[in-house]
């Protein structure tokens, strides 16, 4: 097959022939051969005779060509055909007195006495002494005729030492193109390399004479750190990154070089400046986040670094750093995507010195936390700069605040925060999202308020931790009740964009709890659960510092929880002989007398109770573009037993036993004499009061949020009436020095009205006694007139007019009145 590939090999040297510009014309329409010695051409007379095949082209010098050409010195003229023309064009030219001879296929250089020239244009010299531990070769490109630029190739023969905080580098390079100009300072220029159609870091003129010789240099930058005698580098490489400001600095490119006086007086690089997902570092090719280091000698001739700055490729590219903060964008970008993974992006970066210490710190300015959360995207500036000292520290870290939405809003977004670490061998990064939830509604001291408040976070970044334990997706920061109650964070499920919380109990606190005032909260128990869905809805307008976030709006929500209430002792919880409730010195009083208080409070205290109220809030949302309503409830199951709603003494007597003569009416007894210093015998008959709650709703409209201890209190004097199953009873209390012992009971049951209030809705209650009713005698007559009861006008006087009313709001604080008056017909015998 030899002379198959001998053809071949001559059809692929035609074909790459005709590419090749070699005959062009002069503005006088003459033709001439370039790129045979550049920059000059050669003027010719052209003869094309295709008579026999293949052809045969001649070339001739032209009679008007002058001395910046190139002149044919060997014969009249060139013969180029057959084989022999694909080789190219050989000969011996002269151009001003100077001798090329040029081998077709070769490069030949010409002597002189200034060094080499080649038929590129490029001139060299001998290298010349080392000075400043720098090796320099002269070299000139003559790309116009006389017109010269001209180089130095400087070597570095020892590595120069530079400084970037707390850390030394060490960079050397070879061959660097430092442009020699007349009166300008001896620099290199990494732009004066490429040509214009260079494109990152692919230019397609980089082998052209014009720029071949200036990319011709090489560099390496490294890090000082004490090798391990030890250790196997083949196996386990140096990493590819320099560490600075406990970040990592990949090289790419030397920008600029400036010498003086034989030594680089300033210096910059361009790399990537990555934040560590691990210690061992990863090659984040496909994300911008390229800076320029600057370096510039100073007073103790030492290379410090002196600026940080973006690497901006055009004037007006509107360069910005990009971090992933999770290594799982390593699989993300194979599959062209980085949804899943927040980023940080940064427009500014500077370095920055104390002015005292020396100590250097780079800060990033117009940061931005990017995320997608709830399938929307999220943009969010930080409120303030990273900044990452040269010292030890373990994390830096930023924030950013939402505007406050008020607690109108059921899911309001409060900050975003962010945490990079920076110490570690896998660098645990943390982004989060905390958002504000607020379900119910109720009447508050501020106007309306919710009813259940909590505090969620949300882990933008799920990894996985050294036992394999992945972070939850929602975490519970905080919950509170009404206002009062802090909720011990139970469970919380987040099932795409539905939560659900469950409790059981509330934070201890130093003061008492109420549900209403004297109904004393059960210590810490409190289940309940709250559940709701949401959407996460696009905003097409931004805040004013430029974020973009969606707006969560509620779709769903209930909330269901369980107070227990329980208070004093029942007078029917035992029997027998009661001791009194008066206390002792401090001194003497032991286990016993604290027993004997309780039992004191169980025929002293004014109530006692044992409630279950279930409370529930449900979100109706509206079908217009209104937003939805709550509908609250509160439903009381249990008693409530008042002991005392009037007593009278036992030795009460009819005027009809006392004297027969009297008018219809009682005689009291005689007020018993004390005994020394302790209590009154005061033996009497009481009338107490248990109200059977079944399933009762209490208006919540008539409640609003308390404050200080008491969950909730009614509004205005408007009393909760409601109709229950109460039992009466009459008991008999004998009381014998400091003894109380319990006698006779009378019980009986009815369904009637009983009514809670305030002590300014009972004075209002009260106040029913100027209406006017039917009087036998009289005629008619006001109820204060005619009333035995509580509407009798000297008895009102004594509660609301006297000089101390015992009706007196500031004195008698929080309190509720029960009212229960009613006439019952009982038999005088037991059933």
């Amino acid at each position: 097959f030899i002379d198959q590939w001998q053809q071949l090999s001559e059809q692929a040297s035609l074909a790459s022939a005709d590419a090749v510009a070699v005959l062009a014309t002069d503005g006088n329409g003459g033709a001439q051969v370039q790129a045979l010695v550049e920059p000059f051409v050669w003027p010719v007379q052209t003869s094309l005779d295709l008579a026999i095949y293949p052809g045969r082209l001649s070339l001739a010098n032209q009679d008007n060509a002058n001395g910046t050409t190139l002149r044919l010195a060997d014969g009249e003229a060139l013969t180029l055909t057959g084989l022999s023309a694909l080789a190219g064009i050989s000969g011996r030219f002269s151009q001003n007195g100077t001798d090329y001879t040029l081998l077709a296929g070769s490069l030949l250089a010409s002597g002189g006495p200034s060094g080499l020239r080649d038929q590129r244009g490029l001139g060299r010299s001998a290298s010349g002494e080392a000075t400043g531990a720098m090796l320099r070769t002269p070299v000139s490109l003559e790309l116009e005729p006389d017109v010269f630029s001209r180089y130095e190739l400087t070597t570095t023969q020892q590595p120069l030492s530079l400084r970037v905080g707390d850390r030394s580098w060490q960079l050397w390079f070879r061959d660097l193109p430092i442009q020699v100009e007349a009166g300008a300072a001896l620099a290199f220029s990494r732009q004066h390399t490429q040509s214009t159609a260079a494109e990152d870091v692919n230019d397609p003129n980089a082998l052209s004479p014009r720029y071949n010789v200036l990319t011709g240099y090489e560099w390496r930058l490294g890090e000082i750190v004490p090798l391990n005698a030890e250790a196997d580098y083949e196996e386990d490489p140096l990493p590819p990154f320099l560490t600075v400001f406990h970040l990592h600095f990949y090289p790419l490119t030397l920008e600029a070089v400036t010498l003086v006086e034989g030594q680089v007086q300033s210096l910059s690089l361009v790399g990537r400046l990555q934040l560590p997902l691990s210690a061992k570092g990863e090659a984040l090719l496909d994300l911008s986040s390229e800076v320029e280091f600057t370096f510039e000698r100073d007073s103790t001739g030492t290379l410090g670094l002196s600026a940080v700055a973006l690497a901006v490729e055009h004037p007006d590219a509107n360069a910005r750093g990009i971090w992933p903060l999770a290594p799982e964008s390593l699989l993300a970008l194979t599959n062209q995507a980085t949804t899943g993974v927040p980023q940080l992006t940064w427009g500014q970066i500077s370095l920055e010195t104390d002015g005292e210490t020396g100590a250097q710190a780079l800060r990033l300015n117009e940061v931005w936390l990017n995320f997608f959360l709830f399938d929307q995207a999220w943009a969010l500036p930080l409120a303030n700069p990273l900044v990452f000292p040269e010292a030890e520290t373990d994390s830096v870290g930023g924030i950013y605040p939402f505007p406050s939405l008020g607690p109108a809003v059921a899911l309001a977004p409060r900050q975003a925060t962010l945490t990079l670490s920076l110490a570690g061998e896998f660098r645990r990064h943390a982004a989060s999202l905390q958002v504000d939830l607020h379900l119910g509604q109720m009447a508050g001291a501020a106007g309306d308020e919710p009813t259940f408040r909590a505090a969620v976070e949300f882990p933008l970044i799920k990894l996985a931790d050294e036992d394999g334990e992945t972070a939850a997706p929602v975490l519970w920061e905080s919950a509170s009740l009404f206002n009062q109650l802090s909720l011990t964070p139970g469970s919380l499920t987040l099932n795409h964009q539905a939560l659900e919380f469950e409790w059981h109990r509330y934070e201890p606190r130093q003061e008492a709890l109420y549900f209403l005032p004297g109904m004393a909260l059960k210590a810490l128990e409190l289940p309940g659960f709250a559940a709701l869905t949401f959407t996460a809805q696009y905003r097409a307008e931004t805040g004013p510092d430029g974020a973009q976030y969606p707006d969560l709006r509620l779709a769903t929500a209930f909330l269901e929880t369980i107070l227990t209430c329980q208070w004093g002792e029942s007078l029917q919880s035992g029997t027998g002989a009661t001791p009194s409730g008066a206390m002792e010195d401090d001194e003497t009083k032991g286990d016993e007398t604290k027993n004997d208080e309780t039992k004191g409070d169980r025929i002293f205290a004014p109530a006692a109770g044992d409630l279950v109220i279930g409370y529930t809030s449900q979100w109706l949302p509206s079908q217009e573009s209104q937003p939805g309503s709550w509908a609250e409830a509160l439903l009381l199951n249990g008693f409530l037993e008042v002991k005392n709603l009037i007593s009278w003494p036992l030795g009460l007597k009819s005027h009809a036993e006392v004297d027969g003569l009297s008018p219809a009416g009682v005689v009291l007894p005689p007020l018993p004499a004390a005994d020394g210093d302790g209590p009154r015998s005061l033996s009497h008959l009481r009338h107490s009061l248990r109200v059977l709650l079944n399933q009762h709703s209490l208006p919540v409209e008539m409640l609003a949020l308390g404050e200080a201890g008491q969950m909730f209190r009614f509004q205005g004097d408007r009393p909760w009436q409601l109709l229950a199953v109460t039992e009466h009873q009459l008991l008999a209390v004998f009381a014998s020095g400091s003894a109380y012992s319990l006698g006779q009971t009378r019980r009986w049951t009815t369904t009637q009205t009983v009514r809670l209030m305030t002590v300014r809705g009972f004075k209002t209650f009260l106040s029913q006694s100027q209406a006017q009713t039917v009087d036998p005698a009289r005629g008619g007559a006001s109820l204060g007139q005619t009333s035995l009861g509580l509407w009798n006008s000297a008895l009102q006087a004594q509660l609301l007019d006297a000089a101390t009313p015992a009706l007196d709001e500031a004195a008698l604080g929080a309190m509720l009145m029960v009212e229960a008056s009613a006439l019952h017909w009982l038999r005088t015998s037991p059933v």
